[in-house]
């Protein structure tokens, strides 16, 4: 294959020539990628940070000529006034041509022929295919790719608009005048280098440079595997070998056909390397060990899924499987609740295809209506107002409006839905939430003015079609394995690395020409995929390069096909072995193969194995989670099992404006403990409400918890600063003035008290908020959200937390506990204790709904039983699956993966 560039460099090589020439150069020198992932590595790898002070810059190659482009502009150069468009509009641009074409052709595949003739452009642009030749061809595929292109230019012309590969043209015509001041450029992670990038850049340097991967590896061997499934498998164990030898090696995984073979990948390395995650596998699972270069687009993730299709309610018909979709979606209004739950197995047993917004709405009413008379109301608020709110809006009777104002508009309707819904989001979804909303205000900022929409079902395809084309690729913090294609691998550099999926049918790939252009064309200008001897020598330079970066490389394929089908060896990868005996057959794993002795010897009947016994806590251990563990443990001891033991809950704060309840609570906390320890007796809070300016009394201690949580989290708008600082103020002096209205006198005796609960020889540990003394002990718990003492009251104790603080003082000493409920206007002690000890405080007997009569000493005697018993099923292991509140269940359904069938039945879920 002929090179298109004046020479090549090896790695090594490019790194000195770099290096040393930075130390005398007076010109710019530039390192063109293929893409971005090259060009994070190499800044990683070079610190290209501290060279590109030294007259060195980075750029993807398409980001350089964006850049030459937009310059140009700015310098007012003739022959760069047009707007420069985005990627989608272009794609747009295409559909509007393809549309055009198949007007009076209703069986052509318009999203198809779009996608030929945007990938045909690139061909004739980037290998310079004359047209004059196309148009002499007398080919029919040929005259109808140069009618679309010309109106696709006619397009550009009207709109005054520049395609990025056409724009190269201009940048060629205006550096033949103007050439730049670049001593060298350097094109990094190309197995290629098509005409047109070489005319460009030879137009702006004499110096241009292919780097290329180095010699091969020290070390190179090749395993043979019946099964692309043993052959994953197997990688996946060699990879945590290579770990447990020596964490700090960079390895990488290299797969031709990843994209194919993505979620085998994913599911197999996450069961060898991570199985805490695999344990709570989902599409929201995130891991940390590795990360898998292909991503895929924001359409496909079940969250964004959700926000587009919450679109379709408003549509008079809808398909039913759409919305027995929405139905079952966690990600808006109340989740995935009993109403719902009801309202999908009605849907599921409709024969109709299509089912009306008006009967949709009416069935969910109903099915409220029914969820409220089980008395399970408070689990969920109705998500039937959501959409009634919509309605009277008026909200989805939008016509003719620009980008930005169905953007406004959406974003709208997804705030009342209650999008991406209740639950604290995993990290998956939280940034397929960020890079969503970042993709929605890019767009709207850049306006694409090709695409017409006149009302929401216009929109509703375009949201899509536009996600499809968005790549969504979630971040990993340094990830010890990465798993890539070979394009991406191409450059890199590793200290080991396995390549699978070496067969003769994935590498070289197979010729797929392209089928608008003339085949001897094709072959002529070498554009992609035109014969065998290009796609050998194409992949055999790509492999070549991913070879030559890593010191030891081992390549595998499997014999076996999809259907027995016999698999050989790519011959790509035999010149680099030499003799055959370097290719082994993969013997089991000997950890297998203990395995079926041990099962051979002691066999074992798997359908009775006792699924509700874990390991014990051993002596001297700490119980994690304090009372939240027991609260836990009594909704469903498995879900204590998996989040305390396990440590399988790993989810992050829902994105929300603002700050959510879990660090707005932790806020409000640390502000009163600074207030109480500075007015620590009802006598000084007095002080405080016959001040004169309260609030600047106030303003020190909350500036220095708003600093304190400030240090914890990345990064907050000054103007949610002031206004979350503001609202804590106010509460504070509902607080404030609550206390010192309080009869008999107070006085505050610990304030964040740290203990611990010894039991059987473990230990609990647990943080009180404030113990005062007014008539005996008070114990007191904040609480920012509403709180009620009727399951302190329930003969199967249902919240453990102030009954688990008394039992670290004499039951004679303590008064009363209570939570002091904290809103911003609203500001109540609620508690039990002996009669008449403060207002908000009652005896156990005139509690409506109490299932104890005793005195309050008697039942904290109850309580501390409940505890211990609680705390020995822990530690003893009892783990059943055992759902004491059915309606709560929802919240926890990542850890429905391990929760057998039978178990699920048992307990009607």
């Amino acid at each position: 294959m002929e090179n298109f560039y004046s020479s090549e460099l090896k790695y090594s090589e490019f790194l000195y020539d770099i290096f040393a020439s930075n130390k005398s150069s007076t010109g710019q020198q530039l390192i063109l990628t293929a893409n971005q992932r090259q060009g994070r590595f190499l800044r990683q790898k070079c610190s290209l940070n501290t060279v590109a002070s030294n007259n060195t810059e980075l750029f993807t190659f398409f980001s350089w000529i964006k850049n030459c482009y937009l310059d140009c502009q700015d310098h007012a150069v003739p022959g760069f006034e047009r707007r420069l468009i985005s990627p989608f509009e272009e794609q747009a641009l295409w559909r509007q041509v393809a549309e055009e074409i198949t007007s009076n052709k209703p069986l052509v595949n318009t999203e198809q022929l779009q996608k030929m003739l945007k990938q045909t452009a690139d061909n004739v642009l980037l290998f310079q295919v004359p047209l004059a030749q196309l148009e002499q061809s007398r080919s029919e595929e040929a005259a109808l790719f140069i009618q679309c292109y010309k109106q696709f230019v006619a397009k550009l012309d009207e709109h005054e608009l520049e395609a990025p590969l056409p724009s190269m043209s201009r940048l060629i015509q205006h550096f033949e005048k103007f050439p730049p001041n670049i001593n060298a450029i350097y094109l990094y992670g190309f197995a290629e280098v098509p005409p047109l990038f070489n005319r460009l850049c030879g137009q702006a340097t004499n110096a241009l440079a292919l780097v290329r991967g180095d010699e091969p590896a020290e070390k190179l061997n090749c395993i043979q595997f019946n099964s692309i499934d043993e052959e994953i498998e197997s990688a996946a164990h060699w990879v945590k070998q290579t770990l447990t030898q020596d964490p700090n090696q960079q390895i990488a995984v290299v797969v031709p056909q990843l994209t194919q073979l993505r979620s085998i990948i994913e599911r197999q390395f996450l069961k060898v390397l991570e199985p805490k995650r695999y344990l709570n596998a989902s599409s929201c699972v995130i891991p940390s060990l590795f990360d898998i270069s292909a991503g895929q687009s924001l359409s496909a993730t079940a969250c964004i899924r959700c926000a587009i299709d919450l679109l379709i309610i408003g549509q008079r018909h809808t398909d039913r499987d759409r919305m027995l979709s929405i139905t079952q979606s966690i990600y808006w209004g109340a989740a995935y609740n009993p109403a719902r739950q009801s309202l999908a197995e009605w849907l599921a047993c409709r024969s109709e295809k299509k089912i009306s917004s008006t009967t949709f709405l009416s069935w969910l009413k109903h099915f409220e209506g029914e969820t409220k008379k089980k008395d399970l109301a408070e689990a969920f608020v109705y998500d039937s107002s959501r959409i009634i709110s919509l309605q009277q809006q008026r909200a989805w009777s939008k016509k003719n409006q620009t980008i930005s104002a169905w953007i406004d508009w959406y974003i709208d309707i997804l705030e009342t839905l209650g999008w991406p819904g209740p639950q604290t989001l995993s990290s998956y979804d939280y940034q397929c939430v960020q890079v969503f909303m970042e993709a929605l205000n890019t767009l709207r900022c850049t306006e694409p003015s090709l695409v017409q929409l006149n009302k929401p079902s216009d929109f509703h395809a375009f949201l899509h079609s536009w996600c499809n084309s968005q790549v969504f690729h979630p971040e990993i913090k340094i990830p010890k394995v990465r798993i890539l294609g070979l394009m991406e691998a191409s450059g890199l550099k590793f200290d080991q690395c396995r390549i699978i999926g070496l067969t003769e049918a994935e590498l070289p790939s197979a010729p797929s020409p392209d089928p608008l252009l003339p085949i001897a064309l094709q072959q002529k200008y070498n554009t992609p995929k035109s014969s065998v001897e290009r796609e050998y020598h194409y992949s055999k330079a790509l492999l070549n390069d991913v070879v030559g970066c890593a010191r030891h490389v081992t390549f595998s394929y499997a014999s076996g096909g999809g259907e027995n089908e016999q698999q050989n060896l790519s011959p790509l990868v035999e010149h680099y072995l030499g003799p055959a005996d370097k290719i082994v057959q993969q013997s089991p794993d000997k950890n297998d193969e203990l395995l079926r002795v041990n099962l051979a010897e002691k066999p074992y009947s798997l359908t009775k194995v006792d699924t509700g016994t874990a390991p014990t806590i051993p002596k001297g251990s700490n119980i994690r989670g304090g009372a939240y563990h027991l609260d836990l443990y009594h909704l469903n001891p498995l879900y204590a099992f998996f989040k305390y033991r396990l440590l399988v809950d790993n989810r992050d704060i829902p994105p929300i404006a603002g700050l959510d309840a879990r660090l707005r609570g932790n806020l409000l906390h640390d502000c009163l403990a600074l207030l109480y320890k500075k007015y620590d007796t009802q006598t000084k809070i007095k002080t405080l409400t016959d001040a004169s300016d309260i609030e600047a009394e106030l303003a020190p201690l909350v500036n220095r918890s708003m600093q304190a949580l400030l240090e914890q989290i990345t990064s907050m708008p000054i103007e949610i600063e002031e206004y979350e600082k503001n609202r804590l103020i106010r509460s504070l002096l509902s607080v404030i003035k609550t206390d010192a209205a309080r009869n008999p006198p107070w006085k505050i005796l610990e304030l964040e008290a740290k203990k611990n609960l010894v039991f059987k020889d473990r230990t609990l540990r647990f943080r009180i908020d404030r113990v005062d003394t007014a008539k005996g002990l008070v114990i007191v718990d904040y609480k920012t959200g509403a709180s009620s003492i009727n399951p302190l009251l329930k003969k199967e104790l249902a919240a453990y937390q102030l009954p688990l603080y008394t039992t670290v003082y004499a039951r004679e000493d303590i008064a009363a506990v209570c939570y002091l409920q904290v809103e911003e206007k609203d500001v109540a002690y609620n508690g039990i204790g002996t009669e008449n000890t403060f207002r908000g405080i009652m005896s156990p007997d005139k509690v409506r709904g109490s299932e104890i009569s005793e005195s309050f000493h008697d039942l904290i005697i109850h309580w501390r039983s409940s505890i211990e018993s609680t705390i020995a099923n822990i530690i003893e292991g009892k783990a059943v699956y055992r759902a004491s509140d059915v309606t709560r269940n929802h919240y926890f359904s990542h850890y429905l993966l391990a929760v057998r069938q039978e178990e699920l039945e048992r307990n009607d879920v």
